[in-house]
């Protein structure tokens, strides 16, 4: 798949930077690199032509002070593996996990090793999200248990709860690219027998009946799923979401409950939030 690139030079520091990469996301963005003073964002081919988001991304940027911005360059076919490579660092994640590269070496003592090559998807456990979303799987029972990791990215999610124990994973994703990622990164994790990548959406959930769901996403996109994660469980079942800032939990939580779920945990960090319910 294709990507046009465009450069957001700033000014911005954390959390006013995080949120233009959360809004940026929304628009269409669909991965980031960060440089000193400058954002580099991608915008896929299957999105359709990026001009066409001109207008809305003028309105964005009206929102933030100091952000300029470059025009849209196509970017050629290259080896998104060596680009990765150059300076992609591995995450640990306490005495629970190592998320590595197949060109990392360091074996630190940890419960386990997750071998990631993200290529352009989301998921290496550098972001607090999936750094809080992993937190919330080490103190989670899996064993047996029918998962679905929605909007998987590079599947890191799905292959850990299926280390855990989980008798069998669904991971899920919308984009073509992030799916065969993620395929790759499950087979490199000898996982092939009990999880299974599929292209889709929430709306596929509708009628099943599984134990948990992982879905870190964003925002609106959780908004806008939680009945569809709602009509996939049974009394008992855990969903866990992330992706989103403080600010937006409220919104989240009434809006999971008036789906039938019932808080039970949150944690923080840098103003990114997780959140842990029940379904009733």
């Amino acid at each position: 798949m294709g990507y046009y690139r465009k450069v957001f030079t700033h000014t911005l520091v954390s959390p006013e930077s995080d949120l233009l990469v959360s809004d940026l996301g929304d628009l269409g963005f669909e991965s980031f690199e960060q440089e000193a003073g400058a954002l580099i964002g991608y915008w896929p081919e299957a999105a359709g032509r990026p001009e066409a988001a001109d207008a809305a991304l003028a309105d964005l940027l009206a929102r933030y002070g100091h952000v300029r911005v470059g025009g849209w360059e196509k970017m050629p076919d290259i080896n998104w593996n060596q680009a990765w490579e150059s300076h992609y660092e591995p995450v640990r994640i306490g005495d629970f996990c190592f998320v590595h590269a197949p060109f990392h070496t360091e074996r630190p003592k940890v419960k386990h090793f997750v071998e990631i090559e993200p290529k352009m998807s989301f998921g290496t456990a550098h972001h607090p999200t999936t750094a809080l979303m992993i937190e919330f799987i080490a103190e989670t029972d899996w064993h047996g248990k029918q998962v679905v990791d929605m909007g998987c990215g590079t599947g890191i999610l799905g292959i850990l709860a299926a280390k855990e124990g989980a008798a069998r994973v669904s991971a899920v994703d919308y984009d073509d690219w992030a799916c065969a990622n993620a395929r790759e990164n499950v087979a490199r994790n000898g996982l092939t027998a009990c999880m299974t990548v599929m292209q889709g959406s929430a709306e596929q959930l509708a009628g099943g009946r599984v134990d948990a769901i992982l879905a870190n996403i964003n925002r609106n996109i959780l908004l806008e799923h939680l009945p569809a994660y709602a009509s996939a469980m049974k009394p008992g079942c855990w969903l866990f979401l992330s992706g989103f800032y403080e600010g937006d939990e409220p919104a989240l939580r009434e809006r999971a409950e008036a789906a039938g779920f019932e808080f039970k945990a949150r944690k923080v960090r840098e103003a990114w939030t997780a959140l842990a319910f029940q379904y009733r």
